[in-house]
């Protein structure tokens, strides 16, 4: 068999080119004879025995750690032990062949420092035929893997987190309630007239102010971009500082919804979080 026949049999595509370095173990794969005794590994394999293992799903688009951890993981078996190109690996999880190339360098240099992922790269190995014994320590990784969540606690976390987008979801409808009835204009108008501009600035600095509230959070209650969020933010700050009419109204408003007045100042407050 000559290289050219080996690395087209690792290259379904001609037109593709390996790196120097998967050329190289390719061809010391099949002339050591172990492509006849093991069988062929899809990627597909391996994401379901990294998913047995981990409980992480390596095909999820999203950047949770233990996901992340558990494609890394895949990339590095197919590039590493399957000899799969940067680019063939790319087109399976749908990502850039840069992308890809830096999972398996990172990958590899977390499993030099993380026993944990090197006991969890072994034991996917082992689970797939790739090699028969590991002399590597081995622990239980599906017990004790780094950054998995049970799916009890997952769905307790979830159910937490519809519960608090409710809450804060209530109570934005009832600030915007409350500064409507007292200011007598409408905060949710996109318009300019005055007497919608000051209720809108009351309730981005009361939700800023008494919620806790980001201004980018703030910007997609009103639709408005950054900048005129913070603007209006600063611009009620201004109005509080002088004017008796606005500071009864605000304190009549904070009355309703059962809370403290709270009354910042430029100087006290030097930067409004984003």
């Amino acid at each position: 068999m000559t290289a050219e026949e080996i690395l087209v049999m690792f290259d379904s595509s001609k037109n593709k080119r390996m790196d120097k370095l998967s050329a190289i173990e390719a061809i010391q794969y099949v002339l050591d004879g172990r492509h006849n005794e093991s069988k062929v590994i899809t990627p597909k394999q391996i994401c379901k025995v990294i998913q047995d293992i981990t409980h992480a799903d390596p095909l999820a688009r999203n950047a949770i750690r233990e996901n992340a951890q558990a494609r890394h993981c895949a990339m590095y078996v197919l590039y590493k032990d399957c000899f799969y190109t940067y680019r063939n690996i790319g087109r399976f999880f749908n990502q850039n062949h840069m992308t890809v190339m830096n999972a398996v360098i990172v990958f590899h240099s977390k499993i030099e420092e993380s026993p944990m992922l090197k006991s969890l790269y072994s034991e996917v190995r082992i689970k797939l035929g790739i090699v028969k014994n590991d002399d590597e320590s081995r622990i239980n990784v599906s017990k004790r893997w780094k950054g998995y969540i049970s799916p009890e606690k997952r769905k307790a976390a979830n159910e937490a987190m519809r519960s608090l987008k409710a809450k804060r979801f209530m109570m934005q409808n009832c600030v915007i309630l409350a500064i409507k009835e007292v200011f007598k204009g409408d905060p949710i108008s996109t318009d300019r007239k005055a007497c919608n501009v000051l209720p809108r600035h009351c309730a981005m600095y009361f939700l800023h102010v008494h919620e806790n509230r980001t201004i980018k959070s703030i910007s997609e209650v009103f639709n408005k971009d950054l900048t005129t969020v913070r603007h209006g933010i600063c611009s009620f700050m201004d109005i509080l500082s002088y004017d008796d009419t606005i500071i009864d109204n605000y304190k009549k408003v904070a009355l309703m919804l059962n809370v403290e007045p709270i009354f910042k100042s430029r100087k006290s407050s030097n930067s409004v979080a984003i």
